[in-house]
């Protein structure tokens, strides 16, 4: 009777952590448009799965997330909660698998407080609200580090088939969990039996063998020049990228400013607050988790969590120096269930009226966070420009995209075009944009000006010849300001040009200057001026 009834209690506090964790991470999910990488994920997944792989060829990311997501478009459609509400579910059943790692490995109370930790979480909340792959990897890796700990003492055919599954769904989502995966490493010193070595062994090599199929498109990807924005923060504060990091795993912290919602310069207070948890990281080392296992058994799975909490930061800090590509705020993602975890053994060890005591504390400082992240200022800056080019364009217009304009734009212009059936003509300055709609090399290209000048004088008159009379060219200027006065001008410029020899005529009634948006429409009459400007 006292089992059943503590068996309930149990079901109804995971019910209630579950809710709260679904709660979190729908509020406010439509508040603020797609960026930059979630358009271009859109748009890339609604390629379809031939249409992916190509694509990602000029990207550094492998195709699972981007299949999911073309799968769950078909179903919950195109709109910004639809596409974020896929890493929602993933997001909801990592606090689900993080309950059942800790109930099945350690205790129920673990298990409820780590799940609570990981449903309060900012950074995983902030990426459980993002149609990104990194909510899908999180689930994945604990996937993977559940049946790594089952397998300490249960040498099943499930456990090695459940880590060999989702090792492999870790690889085809996101090339962090090439982070994570050495975690698994430690298993040949746990067990120094060699049968269980060896099958460790070939897991890990069935693993890589279900990889090679995507190797030749991961060796042809240009990882190099996709990450080179990530040098400036690498050599701005790279010795403080591990303490930071921590940081931003652990709640009330201090994240970087590319989260663009979560705190930047936050309180003393507030960074202090992660103390708290780091402290009960130390409490758990010493806590005898089932009175069955040996002293050596629970030295053997503290070292097995501190490995997969600190092997996978350590790894990328240490790739970093030969090519940046440590992320605050991002990579860390990978290591928060286990941080997770260990706090919850943590809590799980303390009395009641403490364990209850420093929960309040820590649901306090994690709210400043999250109130920081829900309170943000929404934008509805691409919505209204397409909303507004829809309204004033007609089938065979055509739109010029500046800078990083056209992925956000692009994905609004279809998702409001396709309730009125119109069809745009796209076009993207840099013409290399292009060809990676999330990133170019601003960098070189600004030092190439008379390139950039050509580039234009291309464009002008590549969208003068493929536009029929009457139709109008919008151009959506950039916002970017080390990129806004330049890139903008060359092909505004341009097109003013070809104005003058009455190509174009500026339709300044229609400019909209607070939506970075310029209106220009091809003549009627015929002249000789477009092949003396080809010339």
């Amino acid at each position: 009777m006292e089992v059943d009834l503590k068996l309930r209690w149990e079901i109804l506090l995971i019910g209630l952590i579950l809710v709260a964790a679904f709660g979190l991470r729908m509020y406010k999910l439509g508040k603020n448009e797609l960026w930059l990488d979630e358009a271009y994920c859109t748009l890339t997944a609604k390629k379809g799965p031939v249409g992916i792989v190509q694509e990602l060829r000029t990207d550094n990311t492998p195709p699972l997330y981007y299949l999911l997501l073309y799968l769950w478009m078909k179903v919950a459609g195109e709109d910004e909660v639809a596409l974020r509400s896929l890493s929602v579910a993933f997001g909801v059943a990592a606090v689900f698998l993080i309950y059942c790692l800790g109930r099945k490995n350690f205790s129920p109370k673990v298990g409820l407080w780590a799940g609570l930790i990981l449903a309060i979480s900012p950074l995983h909340i902030y990426y459980s609200q993002e149609t990104r792959m990194y909510a899908p990897l999180v689930f994945f890796l604990i996937l993977f580090f559940h049946f790594l700990l089952r397998l300490l003492w249960e040498s099943r055919a499930s456990n090695w088939a459940g880590l060999i599954i989702s090792g492999i769904l870790a690889l085809y989502t996101s090339y962090a969990a090439f982070f994570f995966l050495p975690v698994a490493s430690v298993f040949f010193v746990l067990r120094p039996k060699r049968k269980e070595q060896i099958k460790m062994l070939v897991s890990l090599l069935i693993i890589g063998a279900f990889f090679l199929p995507w190797v030749p498109i991961l060796l042809s990807q240009p990882s190099a020049q996709a990450t080179t924005w990530l040098g400036a923060y690498w050599e701005k504060g790279k010795w403080l990228m591990l303490p930071r990091s921590f940081e931003a795993i652990f709640l009330g912290a201090n994240y970087p400013p590319y989260l663009r919602s979560l705190p930047h310069g936050t309180a003393k207070l507030l960074r202090i607050a992660t103390l708290i948890p780091v402290g009960l990281i130390f409490c758990s080392s010493v806590f005898p988790w089932r009175k069955e296992r040996t002293g050596s058994e629970r030295k053997g799975i503290l070292f097995l969590l501190l490995a997969a909490l600190f092997l996978p930061l350590v790894l990328a800090f240490l790739l970093s120096f030969w090519r940046p590509m440590f992320v605050v705020g991002r990579h860390d993602l990978i290591v928060v269930p286990v941080a997770a975890l260990l706090l919850g053994m943590g809590l799980a060890k303390l009395g009641r009226f403490w364990a209850l005591g420093l929960t309040c504390l820590v649901i306090y400082f994690t709210w400043a966070t999250l109130k920081t992240n829900y309170g943000s200022r929404p934008e509805f800056y691409e919505k209204a420009a397409a909303v507004y080019i829809l309204q004033n364009s007609r089938a065979e217009d055509a739109v010029v995209f500046t800078g990083y304009r056209r992925a956000p734009l692009e994905y609004y212009l279809g998702l409001f075009g396709e309730l009125r059936g119109a069809r745009l003509r796209y076009y993207s300055f840099p013409p290399s944009v292009a060809r990676h709609l999330g990133w170019y090399d601003k960098a070189g290209l600004l030092q190439e000006e008379e390139k950039l000048k050509s580039d234009a004088r291309r464009l002008a008159h590549l969208v003068l010849e493929e536009i029929s009379p009457g139709s109008k060219v919008w151009i959506a200027q950039s916002k970017q300001r080390d990129i806004r006065e330049r890139i903008n001008r060359y092909f505004a410029g341009e097109m003013q040009r070809l104005a003058q020899e009455e190509a174009f005529e500026e339709l300044r009634d229609l400019n909209y200057p607070d939506l970075g948006l310029r209106c220009f429409q091809r003549l009627e009459r015929e002249s000789g001026t477009r092949n003396s400007s080809l010339r």
